[in-house]
């Protein structure tokens, strides 16, 4: 599942997998980058910590000016 947010003045993508947890985005992330149905591409420094869990991931994918 996808759900995009804002925290502060950021917009961050939240994926929470169906399957299984998120461990396997953060092999992909060691050796490179992730590539999520096949439009978003993320890179380490895209993670955003505050609303990373084991369950989901999230990337912050822009920041927002004027609301």
């Amino acid at each position: 599942m996808i759900k995009l947010l804002k925290e502060n003045n950021f917009l961050i993508l939240k994926y929470t997998p169906d399957r299984s947890d998120v461990e396997f985005v953060h092999e992909y992330l060691k050796d490179g980058q992730f590539k999520l149905k096949k439009s978003f591409y993320f890179v380490k420094n895209n993670v955003y910590q505050s609303l990373t869990t084991t369950e989901s991931i999230s990337f912050h994918i822009a920041t927002l000016d004027n609301g």
